[in-house]
Protein backbone atom coordinates (compact mmCIF):
# COMPACT_ATOMS: atom_id res chain seq x y z
CA UNK A 1 0.00 0.00 0.00
CA UNK A 2 2.84 2.06 0.58
CA UNK A 3 4.19 1.62 -2.74
CA UNK A 4 0.86 2.09 -4.47
CA UNK A 5 1.00 5.63 -2.03
CA UNK A 6 3.98 6.77 -3.35
CA UNK A 7 3.10 5.71 -7.73
CA UNK A 8 -0.23 7.55 -6.71
CA UNK A 9 1.44 10.76 -5.34
CA UNK A 10 3.78 11.40 -7.75
CA UNK A 11 1.19 10.68 -10.92
CA UNK A 12 -0.60 13.51 -8.72
CA UNK A 13 2.00 15.74 -8.56
CA UNK A 14 2.83 15.20 -12.17
CA UNK A 15 -0.83 16.10 -13.24
CA UNK A 16 -0.52 19.29 -11.00
CA UNK A 17 2.67 20.24 -12.40
CA UNK A 18 1.17 19.61 -16.04
CA UNK A 19 -1.83 21.47 -15.59
CA UNK A 20 0.25 24.26 -13.70
CA UNK A 21 2.11 24.20 -16.86
CA UNK A 22 -0.60 23.77 -19.28
CA UNK A 23 -2.33 27.38 -17.29
CA UNK A 24 0.37 29.88 -18.98
CA UNK A 25 0.03 28.01 -22.42
CA UNK A 26 -3.35 28.25 -22.55
CA UNK A 27 -3.69 31.93 -21.66
CA UNK A 28 -1.20 33.14 -24.07
CA UNK A 29 -3.33 30.58 -26.51
CA UNK A 30 -6.20 32.56 -25.87
CA UNK A 31 -4.16 36.02 -26.10
CA UNK A 32 -2.66 35.00 -29.48
CA UNK A 33 -6.35 34.40 -30.90
CA UNK A 34 -7.66 36.73 -29.54
CA UNK A 35 -5.20 39.32 -32.00
CA UNK A 36 -5.98 37.03 -34.16
CA UNK A 37 -9.83 37.63 -34.36
CA UNK A 38 -8.97 41.69 -33.84
CA UNK A 39 -6.65 41.35 -37.03
CA UNK A 40 -9.03 39.71 -39.12
CA UNK A 41 -11.71 42.19 -37.78
CA UNK A 42 -9.51 45.01 -38.88
CA UNK A 43 -8.51 43.07 -42.34
CA UNK A 44 -12.34 42.71 -42.64
CA UNK A 45 -13.32 46.27 -42.29
CA UNK A 46 -10.24 47.95 -44.66
CA UNK A 47 -9.68 45.25 -47.12
CA UNK A 48 -12.41 46.15 -49.46
CA UNK A 49 -11.11 49.98 -49.62
CA UNK A 50 -8.07 48.50 -50.43
CA UNK A 51 -9.01 46.05 -52.99
CA UNK A 52 -10.97 48.60 -54.16
CA UNK A 53 -7.63 51.08 -54.70
CA UNK A 54 -5.89 48.33 -55.97
CA UNK A 55 -8.70 48.03 -58.91
CA UNK A 56 -8.93 52.06 -59.44
CA UNK A 57 -4.64 51.40 -59.69
CA UNK A 58 -4.18 48.55 -61.65
CA UNK A 59 -7.26 50.63 -64.32
CA UNK A 60 -5.12 54.05 -64.24
CA UNK A 61 -1.95 52.10 -65.12
CA UNK A 62 -3.46 49.93 -67.98
CA UNK A 63 -5.53 52.63 -69.37
CA UNK A 64 -1.57 55.19 -68.94
CA UNK A 65 0.37 51.91 -70.48
CA UNK A 66 -2.41 52.06 -73.42
CA UNK A 67 -1.55 55.79 -74.10
CA UNK A 68 2.19 55.17 -73.81
CA UNK A 69 1.69 52.71 -76.34
CA UNK A 70 -0.43 55.14 -78.59
CA UNK A 71 2.02 57.98 -78.12
CA UNK A 72 5.01 55.90 -79.30
CA UNK A 73 3.31 54.23 -82.10
CA UNK A 74 2.09 58.38 -83.31
CA UNK A 75 6.28 59.12 -82.74
CA UNK A 76 7.18 55.98 -84.97
CA UNK A 77 4.53 57.05 -87.52
CA UNK A 78 6.30 60.85 -86.78
CA UNK A 79 9.98 59.72 -87.27
CA UNK A 80 8.50 57.53 -90.62
CA UNK A 81 7.09 61.08 -92.12
CA UNK A 82 10.27 62.68 -91.60
CA UNK A 83 12.43 60.52 -92.35
CA UNK A 84 10.50 60.42 -95.43
CA UNK A 85 10.34 63.90 -95.90
CA UNK A 86 14.24 63.80 -95.63
CA UNK A 87 14.63 61.12 -98.72
CA UNK A 88 12.54 63.46 -100.72
CA UNK A 89 14.58 66.88 -99.69
CA UNK A 90 17.70 64.87 -100.40
CA UNK A 91 16.32 63.52 -103.61
CA UNK A 92 15.28 66.93 -104.77
CA UNK A 93 19.09 68.33 -103.87
CA UNK A 94 19.93 65.91 -106.27
CA UNK A 95 17.66 66.80 -109.11
CA UNK A 96 18.40 70.38 -108.44
CA UNK A 97 22.40 70.28 -108.92
CA UNK A 98 22.17 67.67 -111.74
CA UNK A 99 19.85 70.11 -113.69
CA UNK A 100 22.09 72.95 -112.76
CA UNK A 101 25.23 71.32 -113.17
CA UNK A 102 24.06 70.35 -116.72
CA UNK A 103 22.95 74.19 -117.53
CA UNK A 104 25.74 75.56 -115.95
CA UNK A 105 28.23 72.77 -118.49
CA UNK A 106 25.86 74.01 -121.23
CA UNK A 107 26.28 77.74 -120.42
CA UNK A 108 30.00 77.02 -120.20
CA UNK A 109 29.68 74.97 -123.71
CA UNK A 110 27.88 78.39 -125.03
CA UNK A 111 30.30 81.08 -123.70
CA UNK A 112 33.23 78.97 -124.76
CA UNK A 113 32.17 78.58 -128.47
CA UNK A 114 31.52 82.46 -127.67
CA UNK A 115 34.94 83.01 -126.95
CA UNK A 116 36.18 81.04 -129.61
CA UNK A 117 34.30 83.02 -132.76
CA UNK A 118 35.04 85.86 -131.06
CA UNK A 119 38.95 85.12 -131.12
CA UNK A 120 38.43 84.42 -134.74
CA UNK A 121 36.60 86.86 -135.89
CA UNK A 122 39.79 88.94 -134.25
CA UNK A 123 41.80 87.64 -135.93
CA UNK A 124 40.37 87.55 -139.13
CA UNK A 125 39.69 91.08 -138.89
CA UNK A 126 42.84 91.97 -137.47
CA UNK A 127 44.65 89.97 -140.31
CA UNK A 128 42.63 92.09 -143.25
CA UNK A 129 43.57 95.35 -141.80
CA UNK A 130 46.96 94.23 -141.85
Amino acid sequence: MVIELTWQTMISLSVVVLVAFLIPVLLQLRRSAQKVERLADELETQLPDILKNLNQITADLAAMVHSGRNQVEAIGEAVNQAKGLVDNMVHFEKDVKNRHRRSLLQSFKVLSAAVKAVQAFILAFGKRRQ
